[in-house]
């Protein structure tokens, strides 16, 4: 983002929309949504039984020492059992040390601790969160201290329905993206044991920020959408997703090269206000050939091409040539050899211009799953999240897991 589970739950099988259906008497009533007798099982996808109703997430990493705020902190060892010998104080520096973790000027024994206000929020350089932060020794690098808020589920996607959409978007944009963050953070944690959290906080997972992120609106979101995720063949689905297509999302295939059956590329007519729908970078060739790994020699001599795109347009083979040696690389890996910043997206044509390589886009991101774009072009056009969810997750069911 290793296996919890087995092959199958990577959804890679094919089935057709009448098996997609299948629970229900017809697509129209499974466009309709759910009622509280249709909760989805998952015992098979999860066979651990892992709790799917709280979630861990890395907030920070790396650090000798954190400091946190909070009224009535205390402090309680994995056994829940209270850490009584620490002065009580509102503000708190923790230092890993060889022995334990220690908090204030009071050593412990202990390599993980977890922090709980009574009575109010925990705070953490500027920004407040919600139940409990985890601090944890990470042994395989020094023992620094790693930062986790665990959560409860709906608590996590209040902080992160404002990050991954714009205040103000439609109710029904917020909606459907709370589906598909929960979704993704569920299969997250069904995919792997955690090691000391299920997601980061950034936009490499999925973008939280905690307390100070939420409104009335996305709690609203979270709410009318309780408990609700994507299924596909009755399994948790990997409901990836991305800022703009530009007028047509990409298929899995097309970017990672693995055929899913409900991320298949998708026309996409509700983008046009993304401030990214297109975009133009310019380059030298000296600059991008250092990029690209080409000597320094060649780099006034070199050549690019594309020698496959998707079904959506986006580069998804290159092909760089500089004297006998040849190099194929897929799309996204020559996007993050430029950057993802400047080259916001491998739906591109280029052409050089003198010593100036000149790259015209559209979009921004990966391109697979649902456009956030156009989910809220879609729902200031009237279209109800179900809708959104349906179209761009194609023979998805939504499913109730709590």
């Amino acid at each position: 983002m290793r296996i919890l589970i087995s092959v199958a739950f990577f959804l890679l099988l094919s089935v057709t929309a009448a098996q997609a259906y299948e629970d229900y008497e017809n697509e129209e009533q499974q466009q309709d949504g759910f009622g509280d007798e249709d909760q989805y099982v998952y015992d098979q996808q999860n066979p651990s039984d892992i709790n799917v109703r709280s979630i861990t997430i890395c907030i920070d990493e790396n650090r000798q020492e954190v400091t946190i705020k909070g009224k009535a902190l205390h402090f309680f060892t994995t056994d829940g059992e209270l850490i009584g010998d620490i002065e009580q104080n509102n503000q708190y520096t923790l230092r890993s040390a060889p022995d334990g973790i220690v908090v204030g000027t009071t050593p412990t024994e202990h390599r993980k601790l977890i922090a709980r206000s009574t009575i109010g929020y925990i705070q953490y350089e500027g920004k407040s969160y919600r139940e409990d932060l985890q601090i944890v020794q990470n042994p395989d690098k020094g023992y620094s201290l790693v930062l986790v808020n665990e959560i409860s589920m709906e608590s996590y996607l209040y902080g992160l329905i404002n990050k991954e959409s714009l205040p103000s978007w439609k109710l029904e944009a917020k909606k459907a993206q709370a589906v598909a963050a929960r979704t993704y953070a569920m299969y997250r944690k069904l995919e792997r044991p955690a090691q000391f959290c299920d997601l980061g906080h950034t936009a490499v997972d999925q973008v939280y920020g905690g307390l100070d992120s939420e409104d009335a609106n996305s709690r609203q979101a979270v709410s009318e959408t309780h408990g609700e995720v994507l299924t596909y063949d009755n399994k948790i689905v990997k409901s990836y997703y991305h800022s703009c297509c530009g007028g047509y999302t990409a298929s899995a295939e097309e970017v990672w090269g693995r055929a899913v059956p409900y991320l298949p590329g998708v026309r996409c007519d509700d983008c046009k206000a993304c401030p990214n729908d297109s975009w133009e970078f310019k380059i030298s060739m000296s600059e991008l050939g250092a990029k690209l790994g080409v000597p320094q020699a060649s780099r006034s001599r070199y050549f690019i091409d594309v020698l496959q795109r998707g079904v959506s347009g986006r580069a998804s083979k290159i092909r760089i040539k500089y004297g006998s040696h040849t190099e194929v690389m897929n799309g996204e890996n020559f996007r993050s050899r430029l950057g993802y910043s400047v080259l916001k997206s491998t739906r591109f044509t280029f052409a050089r211009k003198g010593g100036t390589y000149i790259f015209k886009g559209r979009g921004l991101g990966h391109g697979v799953g649902m456009c956030q774009w156009g989910a809220a072009g879609m729902a200031e056009a009237g279209s109800a999240y179900r809708e959104i969810l349906y179209y761009f997750y194609p023979g998805t069911i939504i499913r109730r897991v709590y």
